[in-house]
């Protein structure tokens, strides 16, 4: 016999990851029957990276897949948040809340709110708190941000050694990855309204952003293009103070990363790489936030656009384990 008949949860439950799942768990352990609410898209205004939040309607149907899958649907329902009380304060059936990392306070003001409405406060169990690789709590957030996946492992720490390009890895870098761009009509201008990171990787990319005017976040150049000089960019090298690194041929060395990640962070526009620069797609893959787009020159093709997503940090992942020094 189960320690509830009912307890509720709440939360965004944006790219349903480990610690979500600790607290369906603990929720289903404690109590016949649990009340779930998912905030609405109005609601998570106020997140991190909100525009990267999956819509109200994906979250649901990933939640309903998950419990379907793990639970009998008549010990659970799911309900709409449009704020943190929910049904919480009208709902006498609830006998607990179950809550994650940093809902503490909301759990505490639910029951502020009941005691000045004259009901018991509702009891508060702490589901386990799943940590990534870092030790810091696992959050849809450092997910957005392109971090951590959905079990916590963190995509820096593929870099934290140099890492040799295979014959067969410099194959699938070949490869067409993404949108093929032939000419400036071809460019989805509508991701420059999207406020997301747009990255362009080689001579040949930059030239096209810098002669059409379009906005970008950084750009990663060599001076050269297929291997031969181009002193597109030679005159701004000479103006500006830009940030150099210098890569090896046929590796992705740890500095390569390192100053990569260190640009974006301090925001600067523009990176030399003295060395093979096009490499520098790889780690900007697994460094740039979810819905991010990065453009590079594939000879014989035109401009390739990826968007970063989940399945391509994983693909590029597997790919990377395989080339380790």
């Amino acid at each position: 016999m189960k320690q509830f008949k009912l307890v509720a949860l709440g939360g965004t439950f944006d790219h349903l990851h480990n610690g979500h799942k600790s607290l369906f768990t603990k929720a289903f352990s404690v109590s016949e029957r649990v009340i779930i609410g998912i905030t609405s898209d109005e609601f998570i205004s106020g997140k991190v990276l909100p525009k990267q939040i999956q819509s109200f309607n994906i979250r649901k149907t990933q939640l309903l897949d998950y419990l379907k899958f793990h639970y009998s649907e008549n010990r659970f329902q799911i309900i709409e948040l449009t704020d943190i009380y929910g049904p919480t304060l009208s709902d006498d059936r609830i006998e607990a809340l179950v809550i994650g990392p940093k809902t503490m306070e909301g759990a505490k003001k639910i029951n502020e709110v009941r005691l000045k409405q004259g009901k018991q406060k509702l009891k508060i169990i702490e589901a386990e708190f799943i940590k990534s690789e870092d030790h810091k709590y696992l959050s849809s957030t450092r997910i957005r941000k392109g971090e951590i996946n959905r079990h916590g492992d963190i995509y820096a720490h593929l870099f934290n050694s140099n890492i040799r390009v295979t014959e067969s890895f410099r194959k699938y870098l070949q490869q067409i990855h993404g949108k093929i761009i032939t000419n400036y009509n071809e460019f989805p201008h509508s991701i420059s309204k999207t406020q997301f990171p747009i990255v362009w990787v080689g001579d040949s990319a930059g030239e096209f952003f810098i002669k059409n005017k379009l906005s970008f976040t950084l750009g990663i150049f060599d001076l050269k293009t297929e291997r031969k000089p181009n002193f597109f960019f030679q005159d701004l090298l000479q103006r500006q103070q830009i940030d150099r690194v210098l890569n090896k041929s046929g590796i992705i060395q740890h500095r390569l990363y390192q100053t990569i990640q260190n640009v974006i962070q301090e925001q600067k526009q523009y990176l030399y790489v003295q060395g093979e620069e096009d490499l520098a797609v790889i780690p900007l893959i697994l460094l740039l936030p979810l819905n991010s787009f990065i453009f590079y020159g594939l000879k014989d093709t035109g401009l390739i656009m990826i968007e970063v997503t989940e399945d391509k940090k994983e693909e590029v992942t597997k790919r990377l384990k395989s080339c380790r020094i």
